[in-house]
């Protein structure tokens, strides 16, 4: 993806060599020329990457833990150890909805034994188990509430986290909302055009992950591009799917035994075979999104 962004080492060697700032700003126009950069930096300069020795592509920015250039960088994410960008931001954020409804229902299912607990109904070890679960419950559903409800104003915006601290730089200036095409494109863009696709982890987002519609403002400068014309779907080959089975497969084969040890402690304190099932699948679903994030 990002070959064409790549400065070969003849034209790199001249850039090192310029004596003065005009003259790295010269080579850096003309090698991006045909390119579908729009963003600038504070100083009207075509931004460029020290360490990947490349023109960066639009909305991408280069991580220090990754050590590489993010195309539509958002954060870099300890708890999936890996950087939230364009080829898996819609699975970070099904991660979020999903631990969210389960924080919420582990929550809501286990408040009638913390409310037996209080009234002093409730006897055995079993208790304290339940108690350590409803906590931790809702202290994660506190906090997934406010990251989720922040990460949809985000996609409902067209911005990214680093976006939203720091507007991308134009020709005409400082825009925030300068990739912002309207709430309902905007989820598009990141969860695509098929409806039945929206809340399955298959990747469905617009675009190639270089070049974005930009509002009218924006157009019509050199170095820009169709801006309609980047908003195809990007199609996964079967291999990928071949990956999504294989996933599935391993998280399956490792989180059960795990599972089978809590579905013990919960039986001891009379849940439903249904709240076992469901609880089960949940969080073998959710361990699955969060390997999938990690690998891809």
């Amino acid at each position: 993806m990002f070959k064409k962004f790549k400065i070969p080492d003849a034209e790199m060697e001249k850039f090192h060599q310029a004596g003065t700032e005009e003259a790295q700003r010269q080579i850096l126009e003309r090698f991006a020329q045909g390119l579908p950069v729009t963003n600038r930096t504070i100083k009207g300069v075509i931004r460029f990457c020290e360490k990947c020795q490349l023109i960066k592509p639009d909305r991408a920015h280069h991580c220090s833990v990754c050590s590489t250039c993010v195309l539509k960088m958002d954060h870099h994410c300890p708890w999936v150890n890996n950087c939230v960008g364009f080829h898996n931001y819609k699975f970070f954020m099904l991660f979020l909805a999903y631990a969210l409804l389960y924080c919420i229902f582990i929550t809501a299912t286990s408040l009638q034994y913390l409310i037996r607990f209080w009234k002093g109904e409730l006897d055995g070890m079993g208790r304290f188990h339940l108690l350590f679960l409803f906590f931790v419950a809702l202290m994660f559903a506190v906090s997934l509430t406010s990251l989720f409800f922040y990460h949809c104003y985000l996609v409902l915006h067209n911005r990214s986290t680093l976006e939203a601290f720091t507007p991308p730089m134009f020709r005409t200036g400082k825009d925030k909302d300068g990739f912002s095409l309207g709430k309902y494109n905007n989820f598009q863009e990141v969860f695509g055009d098929n409806r039945k696709l929206w809340f399955l982890p298959i990747f469905t987002s617009l675009g190639n992950g270089v070049a974005y519609p930009v509002r009218a403002q924006h157009q019509g400068t050199s170095n820009t591009y169709d801006s309609m014309g980047s908003t195809r779907n990007r199609r996964r080959s079967g291999k990928h799917f071949l990956h999504i089975f294989l996933l599935n497969l391993c998280t399956s084969f490792f989180t059960e035994p795990f599972f089978s040890v809590i579905i013990y402690f919960i039986q001891s304190s009379r849940v439903t075979k249904l709240h076992i099932y469901i609880c089960f699948n949940a969080c073998k679903y959710l361990f699955y999104l969060c390997f999938y994030s990690i690998l891809f």
